[in-house]
């Protein structure tokens, strides 16, 4: 008897719990300084330094204009970048390839922040067109992009995006043919950027952020795709590959839509940073349209250079085709 009532008051118990709001705080807000910067050729050399805002804020993050910066060359002193307006710094000189830079940035009631990255060499390569593939998305051709990796050192990345128009109609426009309270209205034609999503069953690719489709049995990236350096170590590479976007159309397009493929020598820490940006990126909770995506999304870090605070330092050489 008394074992039955002890297994019916267990029984019970897991059937009553009770409910409970709790407010975990997390550590208090502490406001960091952020250098940002992308060095190219043939741009002289820029950053910007701003500080942190809380996440619950709406502000525009406050520049910082009361720095000195300055620039290094190898290991040596460069000269300093001037303050142009909005937390914007720059200097007359223009990045080499083959040369490390180094910002270092000194912060009155704050401190020193510093990174650094090297000046890749401008890659050089070729892309091809093949308008008779087959059994392609949206009928598009093959592309085929063919480079020699300058260096061991050097990470490669691509990326396939188009340029097109498209009519923007003024607010209360009726656009429909036949409309029976027909409405005065205005419109323009503006060119927008959209990235593509690379189709490829390439071996030479990084599949990282990469989604393999059954329907073509081919690898899909979107956004930027990145050349695994230990299969393209001292080799020419041979790339092909499509896309599922509708491209802009040699035939009929109008003008000022192109497609463009870009080939991307980076420094070692931008490649770093790409990388983590792409993996925190399919890594979010929330889609771009705020629906649940991924409930066991991981915390995916964004890598870092700066050393006293946020941000990156990177170097970025292009090689662009059009098409």
């Amino acid at each position: 008897m008394i074992f039955r009532l002890l297994t019916a008051w267990l029984t019970l118990g897991l059937f009553v719990s009770c409910e409970r709001t709790l407010s975990i705080e997390g550590p208090p807000y502490q406001r960091k300084a952020v250098l940002t910067g992308i060095l190219f050729p043939d741009s002289a050399i820029t950053i910007r330094l701003t500080y942190t805002a809380p996440a619950n804020t709406t502000t525009a993050y406050e520049a910082i204009t009361n720095a000195q910066v300055q620039l290094v060359d190898n290991g040596q002193p460069a000269g300093v970048l001037a303050d142009r307006g909005q937390g914007f710094y720059q200097t007359s000189v223009f990045p080499k390839a083959g040369h490390t830079y180094r910002v270092v940035a000194i912060i009155p009631g704050y401190g020193r922040l510093q990174a650094e990255d090297q000046m890749p060499a401008q890659p050089a390569g070729q892309l091809t067109v093949d308008n008779q593939a087959q059994d392609n998305p949206n009928n598009n051709p093959n592309f085929q992009l063919t480079f020699q990796p300058a260096d061991a050192s050097t990470p490669y990345w691509f990326s396939f995006y188009v340029t097109k128009q498209e009519t923007i109609f003024s607010e209360g426009c009726n656009t429909f043919p036949g409309d029976p309270r027909p409405r005065p209205c205005t419109s323009r034609d503006v060119l927008y950027s959209q990235r593509n999503y690379t189709l490829t069953n390439s071996g030479y690719l990084d599949r990282f952020n990469s989604v393999y489709d059954g329907s073509s049995g081919a690898y899909i990236y979107s956004a930027f795709a990145r050349f695994d350096p230990a299969l393209v170590l001292g080799k020419p590479v041979d790339l092909v590959f499509t896309t599922y976007n509708q491209i802009a159309n040699p035939k009929d397009r109008v003008s000022g839509e192109v497609n463009v493929v870009d080939l991307i020598a980076t420094g070692p820490n931008y490649d770093r940073f790409l990388r983590s940006v792409l993996q925190a990126q399919m890594n979010q909770v929330t889609s771009s349209d705020n629906l649940l995506n991924n409930p066991f999304a991981e915390v995916t870090p964004v890598y870092t250079n700066v050393d006293g605070g946020l941000g990156v330092l990177g170097a970025v050489s292009l090689k662009r085709f059009f098409y």
